[in-house]
């Protein structure tokens, strides 16, 4: 208590901080060590020993969450110090507890902003971490740390995009809006998640991260996107999609609004619900997992990695890479280390680099065109200079790839004895 009192008094007391400074001394017990050391931080937050006596606690203790609290505090204290991040550097390289190593990186990562290796540490937790708490801390710690690095966005988005952990969700959700203004990708994925989103809280996450991170040369794009789920769904007042509307509303022209609402043309029969369209949709999406199912079922592809791509999950069919980006990842192909891919050129950069052929003797880019939507020229066109294996179903026509029909009632043994000839050559 008396301890605490000290840290109490005003900053600056010399009285106080040469008590506290005898109390950080090595005889001293360990506990009373570290209180005396939080109460120094509060009268004299510079004071050269306290890096000093904080990098000796943390050697010296045993206690994993003295040892975080210890490594949380070290990250406020002189940012920059050239022998606080060394400690911390060094901490990183030989902790194994997930929690600590969260911690040591977060305080490193205050201390030497744009540190790779913090980034790295995050990345990876929660890459593969089994612990959904832990997941969840990282992800909220790479939006205090991981401003504009690629690496982090993709690995958020990722996240963001597979977990069923509502907080882990939350927390991917928060950071992108804090780390990723103006990113393609995530606003790519924030448009295509809001109208999904049944968890209220995070529906009301997504849409305020999207108006965070929206620049308004965008907004035309997002009200063109997010129309049909206005007109088709009952949607209250207060929903997510509304509330980016009305965001874009505001910030947008009359004229300009009014343009993007009318890009695609109105639907004929506005009467028509969501639930009228879902057969049609579900159709689709079981005749493309049947198709997925029975390829990776045959044994004659066994020794090959087939990399699924549906082109309705586009949501900029005029420059789908990103979109496709996205589905890659899904399927466990590398994340790109030159940034996000965001045009179809950066994409075949990507798909062209020696880590894609990881330890598959060859790796198959199959487009599945679903519903009437058709692929635009610049896709198909753009493809056509992408080396290696590639097909598209589709019912649209290609002199320079390899096109299959959807209504091929033999689809599946159609690829599969393609495949073993393109593999065979």
């Amino acid at each position: 208590m008396a301890i605490s009192s000290l840290g109490k008094i005003g900053t600056g007391n010399e009285q106080a901080i040469a008590i506290l400074e005898k109390l950080i001394e090595p005889e001293e017990p360990l506990l009373i060590r570290k209180e005396a050391l939080d109460s120094l931080g509060k009268v004299d937050p510079s004071n050269p020993r306290s890096v000093k006596v904080s990098i000796q606690l943390m050697e010296e203790t045993e206690d994993e969450e003295v040892y975080r609290e210890i490594a949380e505090k070290l990250g406020k204290i002189d940012p920059g110090n050239p022998t606080s991040i060394k400690a911390l550097s060094k901490n990183l390289q030989i902790s194994r507890d997930e929690f600590v190593l969260r911690q040591v990186a977060v305080s490193l990562g205050k201390l030497d902003p744009g540190n790779l290796e913090v980034l790295m540490v995050l990345v990876n937790l929660i890459q593969s971490t089994n612990d959904p708490d832990i997941r969840s801390l990282a992800a909220e710690s790479l939006g205090e740390v991981g401003q504009g690095n690629p690496a982090a966005i993709a690995t958020l988005i990722r996240l963001l995009e597979t977990s069923s952990h509502p907080e882990s969700l939350r927390c991917a959700a928060k950071s992108l809006s804090k780390i990723a203004v103006g990113n393609k990708g995530t606003i790519t994925t924030f448009i295509r998640l809001l109208p999904t989103i049944k968890d209220k809280d995070l529906g009301k996450q997504i849409a305020e991260g999207l108006i965070t991170i929206l620049p308004e040369k965008k907004m035309s794009q997002v009200v063109s996107q997010l129309r049909d789920h206005l007109l088709y769904r009952s949607l209250p007042d207060h929903s997510p999609c509304y509330q980016v509307m009305w965001h874009c509303a505001q910030h947008l022209s009359y004229q300009t609004f009014k343009e993007a609402w009318q890009q695609r043309g109105l639907p004929q029969k506005l009467s028509l619900t969501l639930q009228n369209t879902e057969p049609e949709t579900k159709e689709n999406n079981s005749s493309f997992e049947r198709l997925q199912q029975q390829l990776k079922n045959a044994p004659e592809l066994t020794s090959d990695q087939i990399i699924f791509i549906a082109t309705r999950r586009f949501i900029d069919a005029e420059n789908p890479a990103i979109d496709i980006y996205d589905q890659m990842l899904e399927q466990n192909c590398p994340v790109f280390e030159y940034g996000l891919p965001e045009t179809l050129s950066k994409l075949r950069l990507y798909w062209h680099l020696p880590p894609q052929k990881s330890n598959k003797s060859k790796l198959i880019l199959l487009f599945y065109d679903q519903g009437n939507s058709s692929l635009s020229a610049h896709l198909l066109n753009s493809l056509v200079k992408f080396k290696g294996i590639i097909a598209v179903i589709t019912q649209q026509e290609s002199s320079e790839l390899s096109v299959f029909s959807p209504d091929d009632p033999q689809l599946g043994q159609t690829l599969i004895d393609w495949l073993q000839q393109k593999l065979n050559n």
